[in-house]
């Protein structure tokens, strides 16, 4: 719940115009590791990742591990309930599943070539605490179409184009 209320509320500020910073990073939950205190019901141990730090990561690219974001955000929409979708000048798409269940979504890339290649990083709402992993490497699209799976409370950084 918490990597998918951070990366919606950083997508939303930056449509909005706005800059999206984490202020605390002794935040209890919603914090961005364990502060190693014992409160607050935070999971793990000292420097533990929490999953808003995963949240967040998802838009920066995880320090080059995939794509960060561009200079600035374009035109991106979902006729998805509970879908947010977000896309950035340099090819990467943040599409964020806010729902209970799993949906297979089409996304449709207006100004893109009709075929490339494309990659997928996911979060694990089963297992909060671990970090993003790669779910496609280097799959193909035609049509400017990408068909995937967009598992149940969580965020997927998609990477269209070269090195992707």
């Amino acid at each position: 719940h918490n990597t998918v209320f951070i990366a919606s509320v950083i997508g939303n500020s930056l449509s909005g115009g706005a800059h999206a910073y984490e202020y605390s990073d002794s935040n209890g939950a919603l914090g961005l590791m364990n502060d190693g205190s014992g409160q607050d019901n935070q999971p793990g141990s000292l420097y533990t990742k929490l999953p808003s730090y995963w949240g967040m990561a998802m838009w920066t690219g995880m320090n080059g591990t995939f794509r960060g974001p561009g200079d600035h955000l374009v035109s991106a929409t979902s006729n998805v309930n509970n879908i947010e979708v977000y896309a950035a000048n340099n090819g990467k798409i943040i599409a964020i599943n806010k729902d209970t269940a799993a949906h297979t979504v089409t996304i449709g890339m207006g100004g893109q070539t009709t075929s490339g290649s494309y990659s997928v990083w996911q979060t694990s709402q089963s297992n909060p605490l671990a970090a993003p992993t790669k779910i496609t490497s280097a799959g193909a699209y035609t049509g400017a179409t990408i068909s995937i799976t967009l598992p149940a409370g969580t965020v997927s950084s998609i990477d269209i184009g070269p090195g992707a």
